[in-house]
């Protein structure tokens, strides 16, 4: 488990350009502890485990929808109702 809890932990600090102290305060553990899982000596609490992989997936995928949208243009055409209410002046 220790080289692909490394891997995920290494992928998510490259995703989001963090280092080990950010990845700890988006997981709200200590830097300490997530030197000790990437050494093996210790694992994360499954709770942590699977925030770590869903912000490996969500990171993937937004970086993927930044390739995708980058150097285009769109235009974004939604219809928009505008209500107002009576005026006074109105007949």
């Amino acid at each position: 488990m220790g080289s692909n809890l490394t891997n995920l932990i290494d992928s998510v600090k490259n995703i989001y350009g963090w280092n080990d102290k950010q990845l700890a305060e988006s997981l709200g553990v200590s830097s300490h502890s997530i030197l000790s899982w990437k050494s093996g000596r210790r694992s994360p609490k499954r709770a942590i485990e699977i925030e770590l992989e869903k912000l490996g997936e969500g990171g993937k995928g937004e970086k993927m929808l930044d390739n995708q949208l980058q150097d285009k243009d769109y235009i974004i055409e939604l219809p928009v109702s505008l209500y107002t209410s009576p005026s006074p002046r109105d007949p």
